[in-house]
């Protein structure tokens, strides 16, 4: 990537910006000054940032280096669920190239491919990741410019979430031969947590004083955001847990199998199993649970703003995906509207 043809100019606004040639492209950028000998500062670090070289490191090496570094801030199933198949996707597309080769036509082309045997929702995570990863290059002075900006994510039809009624939700519970299993599938229906936080739950997690889920990470596990909350019991969390602690051989993992704790791979398999075995919508998994505790409160009642809480969803903009089933449940609101 080549940069010249630097200068400063003050726009209408008052703010100095820069304006270079990149790659035979005009681009400039704010330096978000209105004094001059401010501005020339921020040009004076501008071009010594451009003279500066950048590493010429590869997709492969910039892997190496990027999980390394992300290693304490994201959990290990992500990186082995979403950024390793991401970046490999990425490589067997574009190819191995040095990062600074990768252009807007990269990845474009890349979605364009992907969507050949994905779906919008599945190209659109990797993107979403992949112009993350970018960022960091950028930060890291691996790269100076990120491909992935000039781009955006493909269109993809909104897919409501797939939940389980009340009875649909008990006729799979009398299927569930192995008890340990039938009290997980209650839990996370009563619960809304993720998987994750289910099969990592230990009981010193757990107030029953209070009737409170302490929801944190730990050695062995890391939290979505990162962040501790706490989860209140129902009366029925309550009692089942309280049941489960004095009947429990003490294994510090509340829900186990033969003293150890589930895998992720054995619970989603068991409960997909026992969906098929009743009939209903094979597009149902055990993440469905958490939408199903979301849809249960949205048919009561329950504002959108409490559940984003209760699912601990970092913006209430993730939660509003729920809010179309409340359509019978506003008529009462809207009635309270009188003229009389």
């Amino acid at each position: 990537m080549t940069i010249k043809n630097i200068s400063l100019f003050k726009r209408y606004n008052g703010i100095y910006y820069i304006i270079y040639e990149s790659d035979g492209v005009t681009k400039w950028k704010s330096t978000k000054k209105k004094l001059k000998h401010e501005a020339l500062q921020v040009l004076t670090e501008f071009e010594q940032y451009c003279k500066k070289e950048v590493p010429k490191i590869t997709l492969g090496e910039f892997v190496n280096h990027f999980c390394s570094l992300q290693s304490n801030n994201l959990r290990k199933s992500t990186i082995e669920r979403i950024c390793l198949p991401a970046f490999k996707a990425f490589e067997r597309i574009c190819g191995d190239k040095p990062l600074s080769a990768y252009t807007f036509y990269d990845v474009e082309h890349f979605k364009a491919v992907r969507l050949q045997s994905c779906s919008p929702t599945t190209v659109n995570i990797a993107f979403r990741f992949l112009k993350g990863a970018f960022n960091s290059a950028v930060r890291w002075e691996f790269l100076r410019e990120n491909p992935f900006l000039k781009s955006s994510q493909v269109r993809a039809p909104q897919q409501l979430p797939s939940y389980l009624t009340k009875e649909e939700f008990k006729q799979v519970l009398t299927r569930v031969i192995e008890p340990e299993l039938r009290d997980l599938f209650l839990f996370a229906a009563l619960t809304g947590m993720r998987m994750g936080e289910i099969i990592n739950l230990q009981w010193t997690h757990l107030n029953f004083a209070d009737r409170q889920i302490l929801i944190t990470s730990s050695d062995q596990f890391t939290t979505k955001t990162g962040k501790t909350r706490i989860v209140p019991m129902n009366t029925l969390v309550h009692s089942n847990l309280s049941h489960k602690l004095s009947s429990s051989q003490r294994c510090s993992y509340v829900f186990n199998r033969a003293g150890l704790p589930f895998t992720r791979e054995y619970v989603s398999k068991k409960f997909k199993r026992y969906i098929r075995q009743q009939g209903l919508n094979d597009g149902i998994h055990f993440h469905s649970l958490r939408h199903t505790f979301a849809t249960w409160l949205v048919k009561e009642g329950v504002s959108i703003y409490e559940i984003q809480k209760l699912l601990g969803h970092s913006s209430v903009k993730v939660t509003e995906v729920y809010s179309h089933l409340a359509g019978s449940e506003l008529h009462a609101t809207v009635n309270r509207i009188s003229l009389a």
